[in-house]
């Protein structure tokens, strides 16, 4: 029986998957597709495929009534939908603490997992620099994925309408790359029905009339958790959950008595790692807004303990699959179990090359060049304080007639650009230290 299929979604054009907006008039994208965005997307070309007209109103496909079981089986049931993450990017565990101003290669590469320790220092032990903990953010997308268009809406006299002027975050694929996603459908128990394992073409996110469309192909997957065998599993969210206590009220840490009802044996929640957030969304069918939850964000990390011994291989992919919370048909509460200390991937450390350090050089002296040296660093130092505060603000800096002259070369303005959009932070940790060489006058 199939319990579980990978999903590979390949972006023929910009995904925009809205999240809160900011103060700025933008509109940020999450860096991946969440599984709401996934199980959206799949229920509207179900609907494409076998809904009726709905009278009066064009376009629109409503369910017939003898294959409405069908549709709630497949979208409202035991179904869930994962999210979809590009190659080399990750989910960064709340309970890992790394390098808040990586110096060098050593330090980009520290990641201290509390969840596997019983103390944990501070300090970073390649720099001794301090250590900042994950925010459960999506990290380490491919460079130049992420785009940015500012729109605006014009008057009768094709002005500009005030406060009508925004931007737009969307991702996309890049020349002679093409974007790829990779997740995965599961069912609690049982299988998939064989409509989601057809490849087809979806309209992912936002701005479907012009963008949005993805080729879904579908491949076989087996849950495989690992767990230690000394009586206790770490267990991290890969996306947001809908967390309730046995009275039904909101939690930061899941129900241990239900826990212990799906793995068979006694558990309980020792320590956790969690940040609090909310769960809405649009439902599209109905054009109104979702109910909004409080849920525990991306990224949150629970020990559980099993006095009793771990459970069975059996138990553990019944978890698994499950997922923790409510509103799982929606995409939340997808869960993995690890049974060792987070590492960063390796495909994270390329951003802390040799190449990379000759890059930040060169552009550092660009900057100095452009006799704005000073000014530069600290709006650059702004940013990164941005960026570790959760938000990567829109490249302002791209505009500014201080760079007028050194943006004229493509190459460079293509180089800044992607230091200000999709880069690491490390990255722009290492051009603003070659920059203050600079400005200092020891070169």
């Amino acid at each position: 029986m199939t319990e579980l299929i990978t999903v590979t979604a390949t972006a023929r054009q910009a995904l925009a998957m809205g999240r809160n907006p900011t103060a700025e008039a933008s509109i940020p994208t999450h860096r991946h597709v969440p599984g709401s965005v996934l199980r959206g997307a799949l229920a509207a070309a179900w609907l494409a495929e076998n809904g009726e007209p709905e009278p009066g109103r064009p376009g629109r496909a409503r369910i017939p009534a003898a294959r409405r079981a069908e549709f709630a089986e497949m979208f409202e049931g035991a179904i869930r939908f994962g999210p979809l993450l590009a190659p080399g990017s990750y989910v960064a565990p709340l309970s890992v603490r790394r390098c808040k101003y990586p110096k060098d290669p050593h330090c980009a590469a520290v990641a201290v997992d509390a969840a596997f320790l019983e103390e944990v220092s501070n300090r970073c032990p390649s720099c001794d620099g301090a250590l900042e903990a994950g925010r459960g953010e999506v990290e380490n997308l491919p460079a130049n994925v992420l785009t940015e268009t500012t729109r605006v809406r014009l008057t009768d006299g094709e002005t500009a309408a005030e406060g009508m002027l925004f931007t737009r975050q969307a991702m996309q694929s890049t020349p002679g790359r093409a974007l790829t996603l990779t997740g995965a459908i599961a069912a609690a128990h049982g299988d998939v029905p064989d409509w989601l394992k057809q490849p087809r073409r979806v309209l992912l996110g936002g701005r479907r009339s012009t963008g949005g469309a993805a080729d879904l192909a579908t491949g076989h997957g087996r849950a495989e958790p690992a767990a230690d065998g000394d009586g206790r599993i770490v267990m991290r969210l890969l996306s947001p959950a809908v967390l309730v206590d046995a009275a039904a009220r909101p939690a930061r840490e899941p129900d241990a008595g239900l826990l212990s009802e799906i793995l068979g044996v006694p558990v309980t929640v020792a320590r956790s790692w969690t940040r609090v957030t909310t769960a809405g969304g649009w439902h599209a069918a109905s054009n109104l807004p979702k109910s909004t939850d409080l849920a525990v964000a991306a990224g949150s990390v629970f020990e559980l303990l099993l006095p009793d011994g771990p459970p069975g291989a059996d138990a553990l992919r019944r978890l698994l699959l499950r997922g923790i919370g409510l509103r799982r048909a929606e995409g939340y509460g997808w869960i993995e179990i690890a049974s060792e200390a987070w590492r960063l991937p390796a495909s994270a450390g390329s951003a802390s090359s040799e190449a990379d350090e000759d890059a930040a050089a060169r552009i550092a002296q660009v900057l100095f060049d452009s006799g704005e040296g000073r000014w530069l660093q600290d709006e650059l130092r702004r940013f990164l304080t941005a960026w570790h505060g959760g938000d990567r603000p829109a490249p302002y800096l791209l505009d500014r007639p201080h760079l007028e002259d050194a943006l004229h070369d493509h190459a460079f303005r293509t180089e800044l650009t992607r230091l200000l959009t999709s880069a690491p932070p490390g990255r722009l940790r290492r051009v603003i230290d070659a920059l203050e060489v600079r400005v200092r006058g020891v070169r």
